[in-house]
Order: structure tokens, then sequence, then C-alpha cells
């Protein structure tokens, strides 16, 4: 099942996608709190849905599937070929993946601004599939791992690379900079989420086209591992790492900068499209 959040008639709303049109599935929370409901609970509220619960896609506006997550999760240098690319180029990676939390406001959705800030001359993308949790769970084991797996969507994980190679936190925490969507995909629907390929595009251009076969941890060890120290909740989101073919491993570097447009596409879940724009100098809450 395709499930999304989407705005309508000023309304926010949570409902599950078919083919051109979206239902509302009348949720009072966010859509996370569908997530630890069993599927056939999930389809037995659609099959109750009246016609007049139904919008076309073209007629609502998507936003990122949660909203609010408890928690960002995500690790880095996860991926062989970019650990591989990337000390080629001369970035010092330690000799282990890199664990990193950002805060809640680095979420937005599909087509909305990814905001760059003054002065910043190495922003840089990295096309994730993500990891949404479904139940609350600490101490879960890695064959148990599918068990608290709600769904999945696409990220990108947006990074002011020299800062974050000194602090992640500083280089991963501006506002805007975890965009993510358009639908979250059931678990049912991916299959094995160890062989999804990633695609990122750069004004149309090709940038990274790896799979998730080349993980270091895979999805099921990076929750497993998470678990450990945490307990997990619906709806945390966790970025599972990025392929080779990030910017600023290039050979010239090719930042981003504001204008430019970048889509992450993940067969299955769809593609995922925000364009760069200069930061305002404050701004309100957006969520």
């Amino acid at each position: 099942m395709r499930l999304a959040s989407f705005e309508v008639s000023g309304r926010s709303c949570v409902g599950a996608v078919l083919g051109t049109e979206v239902t509302d599935l009348q949720v009072d929370e966010g859509l996370e709190s569908l997530l630890p409901l069993s599927l056939p609970d999930v389809e037995r509220r659609l099959a109750r849905a009246a016609p007049s619960q139904s919008h076309a896609l073209a007629d609502v506006r998507l936003r990122a599937p949660i909203l609010r997550p408890d928690k960002i999760l995500g690790i880095g240098a996860n991926f062989t070929d970019f650990v591989d690319e990337a000390r080629a180029a001369g970035l010092q990676l330690p000799p282990d993946p890199i664990w990193f939390d950002r805060p809640r406001r680095c979420v937005c959705g599909p087509d909305d601004e990814v905001w760059i800030p003054d002065g910043c001359d190495d922003l840089d993308y990295e096309g994730e599939l993500v990891v949404v949790i479904g139940r609350s769970c600490r101490g879960v084991s890695r064959d148990r791992a599918a068990e608290v797996i709600g769904g999945y969507t696409i990220g990108n994980d947006i990074t002011m690379r020299r800062r974050a190679m000194r602090a992640p936190l500083l280089g991963k925490s501006f506002d805007t900079h975890a965009p993510i969507g358009p639908v979250l995909l059931t678990p049912d629907e991916l299959g094995d989420p160890q062989d999804v390929r990633i695609r990122t595009y750069v004004n149309g251009e090709l940038r990274q086209n790896g799979t998730t076969r080349d993980m270091i941890l895979d999805c099921y060890a990076q929750i497993a591992t998470l678990s450990e120290v945490m307990t997990l909740s619906p709806g945390d989101l966790i970025f599972s790492g990025t392929p080779a073919g990030c910017g600023l491993s290039r050979t010239p570097p090719r930042p981003l900068f504001a204008g430019d447009i970048v889509s992450v596409e993940i067969d299955g879940i769809g593609r995922l499209t925000n364009t760069i724009a200069n930061a305002p100098l404050s701004s309100t809450d957006r969520l």
C-alpha cells in the first residue's frame, strides 16, 4: 500500500494512493498513527471510505509522509562504493560507519524548497532509502528487525560537507535538509530492502546510480544497532546511507547552488524532487 500525507482545501489529511487518486482515511493524528495497525486493518478502513473522500492527486499537495517524527536518525559512510570514492577524493573518513541524528525542522516534503545557507559553497546531495519504524521497540535482534518496519520512503540527506566532516550535527541540521516523500510504501510492496536501486539527478543529469546491496550495515542491522541504545517509536526515520556519486567527491567538486533541481528516484516508491533556494534570513514554523 502507498500511504501519503497531503493537504486539500486547507485541510491536512492522511490517505492511501491508488493510481492517480488519494483517498482520505480520516485519521485524526499523523500517518505514524496508522503504522502500528496491521495491513488488513488499514485496508478495511480504505474499503469503508466514501467516494467523497477520494481526490485526484493533481488537486492535492503532497507533504512529507511523516511530518513530526520523534527521531530522525542516519548513518554515514555506509556504502562501500561511497567510502572508496570519498577516500579517493581525499576525504578523511573513520574506519566504521558514522551515526548521527538531526532535528525535526530538517524535514520537508516533495516539491518543497531546500534552503542553502548564506555563503555555503559545499552543499551536497545524498539520495537514500529511508526506513520508517512502525512499532515501539527496544533491543530488537537483526533477525526480527523486519517486524518493526512500518514502511519505506525516499530521502535526500542534504549535507554541508565540510562542517559534517568535523561535526555531523552541525553539517546535517539546517532547516529543510531532510526532505522525504512522496509516499510511504508498506514493506509488502517494496520487497527486499537490500535489493533497491537509488538514482539521484541534478538538473536532469544522473549523478548517483547505486544499489542497497552495497550497504555495509544493512537496514535490519541498523535497527538492531540503534535499538540497543534507544527505544524506537512509530514514525521514526532512519536515513540508511547513500551510494557513490555525491558532488563533493567529484573532480572537480560539484556542490549544489540556488536554482538547482535535485530528484531522488527509487523504483516502486517514486521520485522526490526539491529545488535548492537561498535561505531566508529568518523563518516561521513550517509544520
